[in-house]
């Protein structure tokens, strides 16, 4: 924001890092989901007309050293032309706005949709058969949805666009006395045509996020298929570390395949 002074010409400190200062405020634009963005918005627009608000008819607003605007020009070069432009920018982040919240009993045909794609498309990675979930019935889903995948510790969290489900990860707890401390990560998939655009990335982030919130929790665990390279490097990114392999860990048309298990305290 300019400094706004009564009939006197005051500007910004000249080698302000202006590129740095919105630098960090796309980045922290990137850690609010899209309510939380909307409402960050209008509280700092209220903010500036507020104090815009203060100020005589006849002050003068500087931004630079050489340039100066009444009191009336700025609002013009603000408010209408600069705000044409943030409005283009917030149009293209929403068209690449992917929403990450818990699935409910409500999202279990289209949970169920995904679920089977991922069966069935990449058998290697998951250890349930296609064969095995294609037959259940969608009441069975709805009311595990109700009944398990609604609790604190235990859920499932989806990544949405355009009001589509596009990716998914669950978590559980341990809850035996002596393995409380850990939690477990499964059936995590991400649609093929919305990969490398860091919906993965999002959907492990919260879920690391809500469980720094578990108290007694000390680690996460899961398991990737040895061969599935960039999955590894998804999880490797998040602080996941490799600390063993189960040789054969499932057996796919008389394919073996190992598992890699990676683990990430908290």
């Amino acid at each position: 924001m300019p400094k706004l002074v009564r009939r006197e010409l005051v500007t910004l400190e000249e080698d302000m890092d202006f590129q740095g200062f919105n630098n960090r405020a796309v980045e922290y634009g990137r850690t609010l989901n899209q309510k939380q963005l909307l409402d960050e918005a209008i509280f700092n627009r209220s903010q500036i007309v507020s104090q815009l608000k203060k100020l005589p008819e006849d002050a003068l607003i500087t931004d630079v050293p050489v340039t100066s605007f009444t009191l009336s020009s700025f609002l013009q070069n603000m408010f209408v032309s600069h705000d044409k432009h943030h409005r283009k920018q917030i149009e293209e982040y929403l068209g690449h706005f992917v929403e990450i919240r818990l699935l409910t009993k409500d999202d279990a045909i289209e949970y169920c949709n995904i679920r089977l794609r991922a069966l069935r498309e990449e058998p290697s990675a998951f250890s349930a058969a296609y064969q095995e979930e294609a037959h259940k019935p969608i009441e069975d889903i709805v009311n595990r949805f109700r009944e398990q995948w609604s609790l604190q510790e235990n859920y499932i969290l989806g990544a949405f666009k355009d009001g589509m489900l596009i990716g998914m990860v669950g978590f559980v707890r341990e809850h035996r006395k002596k393995l409380i401390h850990k939690g477990n990560i499964w059936g995590m998939y991400v649609v093929p045509e919305a990969r490398g655009e860091g919906t993965g990335k999002l959907l492990l982030t919260e879920l690391v996020r809500r469980c720094h919130n578990l108290q007694g929790l000390e680690q996460i665990l899961l398991t990737v298929t040895s061969n599935n390279i960039s999955a590894k490097r998804l999880y490797e990114n998040i602080g996941f570390r490799c600390y063993g392999v189960a040789e054969r860990a499932l057996r796919l048309d008389q394919i073996y395949f190992d598992d890699d298990l990676m683990v990430l305290p908290i």
